[in-house]
């Protein structure tokens, strides 16, 4: 893992700040950068597969997001996007596992609950979701 104050993670600093300010293109050339350097960082998967999957790449967001997971396995909020891009590519039941997991490693995030309700509600589990949500 870079130090904090690496070359590599200055570069994804600048990415998630062009991302949050809405300038996907530069957060994308960013990541882009980055991922030549260390093709295998998570921080840099995520990013990417955030801004594909907002760029309506939900294929392409899927698959970098798995390779983040696979990176860092343990990152509830990896696990999390990971499944809201199943959830939008139509595949509820592949999210799932995916939100449980994350819950186990991070119960006390509530977005988590409220992901798999929508999750529970897009496979028409109505009774679910509102557990989920309550």
């Amino acid at each position: 893992m870079p130090r904090p104050d690496s070359p590599i993670n200055q570069v994804l600093d600048s990415a998630v700040a062009h991302y949050r300010a809405g300038d996907l293109s530069q957060a994308e050339a960013l990541c882009q950068q980055a991922l030549q350097a260390q093709p295998q960082s998570a921080r840099a998967l995520h990013l990417a597969g955030l801004i594909n999957k907002q760029n309506g790449g939900l294929a392409s967001a899927i698959a970098l997001l798995s390779r983040a997971n696979q990176a860092e396995p343990h990152n509830p909020f990896i696990l999390r996007d990971l499944a809201e891009a199943h959830r939008q590519n139509g595949d509820a039941a592949s999210a799932l596992p995916l939100l449980r997991l994350a819950i186990e490693r991070a119960p006390e995030l509530p977005d988590l609950y409220s992901a798999l309700g929508l999750c529970f509600e897009a496979g028409g589990d109505f009774a679910g979701a509102v557990r989920a949500h309550a």
